[in-house]
């Protein structure tokens, strides 16, 4: 409500911190004068940041926060959370940052907040900003998650366009 888009916009999104954005993908974005916003996966940044140098033994390493930081701060890079701890294909019944059959809002609400609040922690570390984005893990998402990540501080949600990635587990 702040503006109008172009005709035909193009939003240019990025999934989980991988390395390869920072050493690949931002340098094109710089050149091109273009933007993107990449979706963190939490503990996989941590982990990447408590142990960068093994990063070279993985084949698809993360970025660390710093390097993160460095990438928001030019302005080229939003960075949005992918969840901190919810990215697991299957955890607890559940499908990343998504409900499961049985699951009200009482008893989902607690767990979105939780990882919102652990990300927004992160995020004024680093970003100094609070996240105000999430792309749903696998793009799996219900009405009720949609719900609760809202009510737990999201203004925007991302999954993809397929309705029939909407599952009601």
């Amino acid at each position: 409500g702040k503006g109008s888009l172009p005709k035909n916009p193009i939003v240019i999104t990025i999934d989980d911190g991988k390395y390869g954005v920072y050493k690949r993908a931002w340098p094109l974005l710089k050149k091109y004068k273009m933007k993107a916003s990449l979706s963190v996966i939490g503990y996989e940044i941590d982990n990447a940041s408590a142990a960068p140098d093994a990063r070279s033994k993985s084949e698809a390493p993360y970025c660390t926060w710093q390097e993160l930081a460095e990438m928001s701060k030019s302005g080229e890079i939003e960075i949005i959370s992918h969840t901190n701890k919810q990215h697991y294909f299957l955890h607890d019944g559940r499908c990343g940052a998504s409900t499961k059959e049985g699951d009200t809002l009482a008893n989902f609400l607690p767990i979105a907040q939780k990882d919102y609040a652990d990300t927004a922690v992160i995020f004024r570390k680093y970003f100094n900003t609070t996240p105000t984005s999430m792309a749903y893990p696998y793009s799996r998402r219900t009405e009720l998650a949609d719900e609760a990540w809202l009510k737990s501080g999201f203004k925007l949600l991302y999954s993809g366009d397929d309705e029939n990635l909407r599952y009601s587990m």
